[in-house]
């Protein structure tokens, strides 16, 4: 149950990270793609290509002090 847990926040990381994206509001979108995989080459595939062409749209390219809660 507990790994159910896990995955279904998982996958609601993914969709708000689309969602946020979506808005132009990457470093957020980053932020839920780290809550859900913190790890290079964690995420399934087309979101580890997200992640790289949303990184590219934030001075920095990453998340900064945008925090989400984990889900795990």
């Amino acid at each position: 149950m507990e790994e159910e847990h896990a995955r279904a926040g998982d996958e609601l990381a993914l969709v708000m990270a689309d969602a946020l994206a979506a808005c132009e509001d990457y470093p957020s979108a980053l932020a839920h793609l780290e809550a859900s995989a913190p790890e290079e080459g964690a995420l399934p595939e087309d979101y580890e290509r997200k992640r790289s062409a949303w990184a590219a749209r934030v001075p920095g390219g990453h998340a900064g002090a945008v925090r989400v809660p984990s889900f795990s």
